[in-house]
């Protein structure tokens, strides 16, 4: 730690020098400067130079992709809390909003009447499915009552047909019949028998004539005109169902593929969802340059990007504002003094002979500069009463009272000397020199606190001295 003797450290009384008078003596006394041990205030102190910045630093980033319109800041010039100290040409970004809110318009239409088109295609392949349903009922009714007339018909035939062949087989028995007789009167020649062979062949002739005519008789196997109407009607009927039938499944076949689904109608919708997001930031980015940039604090400009009629990037930084009304003094600190500093701890800055007040409000916890074994930390101190004359990035000189104790006693940092036996004093007692061991605590540039030793009101001598004169006469100066 670095001592010197400074103006700050608070004094609460004088030194004064004590004459002690001998008489009787004829050694000469020696004469000495000396001050008298008295109790006082004093400290500890690292002084340091550092950089007077603001507290807060701020760089105002472009919210907007726009050009400047105006800026007329410099480094230097002070700025009010409030203050708008950017505005930009809005042009552009009006453009960008009207060409949103079109886009919504057009979106929106066009989801609507999609999807109004895809519902009226809906209803129209919807009744030609149901029509489809409706004809192949219709279909089948016909169908079965066109069968039961076939079924009838065929019913009829087949009756007819079993009666003939019945009939059939009867003639073939008959003549049959014929036949053994035509051979039995052949051989026969008795007259009378003959004569009845020819009454059973002629019977046989008329029965077999009788059937013949019998089997010509039989109805036809053939519809008749009610059951050839309805046969008639229903071949119309089932023809005109087909020919409907057909068209309504063409149609539906044609509209199925046509019709949106929920997916896709989200997927309308959704695109006018991202339409009036980007007709929403393009409504907040036209709000925000018109709004322009205003000053969060009053400050000090210390940095300037950006010039009028400049087109700047979203994120582009424009200017830097360091706070004006909190100020601090940036310093660093050795390896030597940084364990005597606290937060909290009192300062004194001086900035172009002008003093301050200031207070410990940081220490950076990582060293920076050089090697690790020259590497300093930054120490921010804060000042408690800035004005108009505090200018930031001047110079400033810091004294930090590292450790302060009030009335203590104390000696003159003169008047104190140490060796391997420890501390002590030379001082004056009943009109001789003696060497005194002494116990302290704080010692400065300029004091020395007492812990033990000696008490108030002794008088040390700060002068030059050896154990020399040791017992030798002495008096004050």
């Amino acid at each position: 730690m670095k001592f010197s003797r400074k103006p700050y450290v608070f004094i609460t009384s004088c030194f004064f020098s004590t004459a002690i008078l001998f008489s009787g003596c004829s050694v000469k006394a020696n004469e000495y400067i000396t001050e008298t041990a008295q109790y006082d205030s004093l400290a500890n102190e690292v002084e340091v130079t550092g950089v007077v910045h603001g507290e807060t630093e701020k760089t105002y980033y472009s919210e907007v992709s726009a050009p400047i319109s105006m800026l007329t800041l410099k480094v230097g010039d002070t700025v009010k809390n409030g203050e708008k100290i950017v505005e930009y040409d809005t042009w552009d970004l009006e453009n960008s909003l009207t060409g949103a809110s079109l886009s919504v318009e057009s979106s929106q239409s066009s989801a609507d009447g999609q999807v109004k088109d895809s519902n009226k295609k809906a209803a129209i392949y919807n009744k030609a499915t149901s029509d489809v349903e409706i004809y192949k009922l219709l279909y089948a009714w016909a169908r079965t009552d066109s069968d039961a007339i076939d079924i009838n018909q065929y019913k009829e035939a087949f009756d007819v047909k079993t009666v003939q062949r019945c009939m059939n087989a009867s003639i073939a028995d008959k003549q049959y019949q014929l036949t053994k007789l035509g051979n039995d009167i052949s051989n026969e020649e008795d007259i009378e028998k003959v004569k009845k062979i020819r009454e059973e062949m002629d019977d046989l002739e008329e029965q077999i004539a009788g059937i013949n005519k019998d089997i010509a008789n039989l109805p036809l196997a053939e519809n008749n005109p009610e059951e050839y109407k309805r046969l008639i009607a229903d071949s119309n009927w089932m023809a005109d169902i087909r020919t409907n039938w057909t068209q309504s499944q063409t149609q539906a076949n044609a509209y199925e593929g046509q019709i949106l689904n929920s997916s896709q109608k989200d997927a309308l919708y959704k695109n006018v969802e991202v339409a009036k997001l980007s007709e929403d930031i393009a409504a907040k980015n036209l709000e925000t340059a018109i709004t322009g940039i205003c000053s969060e604090m009053n400050g000090i400009v210390t940095s300037v990007k950006a010039e009028p009629g400049a087109m700047v990037a979203k994120g582009s930084p424009i200017i830097t504002i360091e706070d004006a009304d909190n100020v601090k003094v940036d310093v660093e600190i050795s390896k030597y003094d940084i364990g005597y500093i606290n937060e909290g701890q009192r300062a004194s800055i001086n900035i172009s002979g002008i003093d301050y007040d200031g207070t410990v409000s940081k220490i950076n916890r990582f060293a920076t500069g050089g090697t690790s074994d020259n590497a300093k930390v930054k120490v921010s101190v804060k000042i408690n009463n800035p004005n108009d004359r505090v200018y930031l990035g001047i110079q400033a000189d810091v004294i930090i009272f590292t450790e302060e104790k009030t009335n203590v006693l104390t000696i003159p940092r003169e008047s104190y000397y140490s060796d391997d036996t420890g501390e002590y004093v030379y001082a004056i007692e009943n009109g001789t020199v003696e060497k005194k061991y002494i116990k302290t605590g704080i010692v400065n540039d300029e004091k020395v606190e007492i812990t033990g030793g000696i008490s108030e009101g002794c008088v040390v001598i700060t002068d030059a001295i050896t154990d020399e004169e040791v017992g030798s006469k002495a008096v004050s100066k």
